[in-house]
């Protein structure tokens, strides 16, 4: 469950200006400045990933021998299969070597990079080479061409993931070949109104390859994801025969990132008096995608819900305590999907 909160305190009339109302949420990154003090994170091996202040650009490393691996950004708040987002980067390969361990050569492994889970990726159990223990993905993958006896050819892939990871989705394989020593821009749209996933290449600005799209099944459950993230994952827990292994260095630049906007925005609370009763009252812009509740606490310990669950309607939505107590107290507003 998505739970997004927003604290709001008794007597306050003011009390957030979280967004401005709007159907997307944009926001870019040219990397000019350090990604780490602008929101980004990084998870597990940390030498993947560093910054290249003199170019304005970040530097990244996949190596499947490491333990999995992120430079992620996180959204806030979760995303499904009912929301639209999606995004456009930059990136560069300056040397990419397939079957870097020798053990593992048989078959492709990818690099990836797409929209996460950030606690389910990070978890112990996650491993994106078996194919059922990588729930929530939203991604693009490029497999190169391991060589030797199994003849693969290199491809371009986008796939989802479900919840479990019983259900995913992918539209096909592309014989493309991404080479190093070009750069390259993805353009990566999922569309919750129709349940497909897009994505598009582009070299040097002109066109170079429109990939499968990939279209969610009539059995696909839901996916939840909360960080754009670049991802070096391990290739652990590959079936016998069919392992595969990668290595490549390059760099990313230019992200915008496309999201619905947050659940609450433009909070504002207030005491009102209604036919001789005091009540308190919190308004706010909802999400057509998520449900609210308003919750109240005395001692920042206990919280008790106050009211019932409220449905967002993509306008403004207001929660009302109708018995506060007299003296004071604390409340927050709660959004999670449904």
């Amino acid at each position: 469950m998505s739970r997004r909160l927003v604290n709001c305190v008794f007597y306050t009339a003011l009390i957030a200006n979280v967004a401005v109302g709007q159907a997307v949420r944009i926001t870019s990154f040219d990397f000019n400045q350090d990604p780490l003090l602008e929101g980004w994170r990084i998870y597990g091996q940390g030498e993947l990933f560093s910054w290249d202040s003199v170019n304005g650009r970040v530097n990244v490393t996949w190596d499947s021998r490491l333990p999995n691996s992120y430079f992620f950004y996180p959204i806030g708040y979760e995303l499904n299969r009912h929301d639209s987002f999606g995004v456009g980067i930059d990136f560069y390969l300056d040397e990419i070597v397939p079957g870097i361990n020798p053990a593992k050569s048989a078959a492709p492994f990818e690099i990836a990079m797409g929209f996460i889970r950030v606690a389910d990726a990070t978890g112990p159990g996650f491993l994106r080479g078996t194919g059922i223990n990588s729930p929530n993905l939203v991604e693009f993958d490029f497999f190169p061409d391991p060589g030797g006896e199994w003849v693969w050819g290199p491809s371009l892939t986008l796939i989802i993931f479900s919840t479990n990871s019983s259900h995913y989705s992918h539209g096909g394989f592309y014989p493309g070949e991404l080479v190093p020593g070009v750069r390259y821009r993805l353009e990566m749209v999922y569309d919750g109104s129709s349940g497909t996933l897009l994505g598009t290449l582009y070299t040097n600005g002109q066109l170079w390859v429109e990939i499968p799209v990939a279209y969610l099944p009539s059995t696909f459950t839901d996916f939840r994801v909360d960080a754009f993230a670049i991802c070096s994952y391990s290739d652990e827990g590959q079936w016998p025969g069919y392992e595969g292994s990668i290595y490549a260095r390059g760099w990313v630049d230019n992200v915008v990132l496309s999201v619905p906007p947050p659940p609450v925005q433009e909070l504002a609370g207030q005491v009102r008096d209604v036919d001789g009763n005091r009540i308190w009252e919190v308004s706010f812009l909802s999400g057509t995608n998520w449900v609210y509740t308003l919750e109240r606490t005395g001692d920042f310990t206990n919280w008790e819900v106050v009211g019932g669950v409220v449905p967002g309607n993509g306008g403004r939505l207001t929660l009302v305590d109708t018995n506060p107590p007299i003296d004071r107290a604390f409340y927050r507003v709660v959004a999670h999907k449904p």
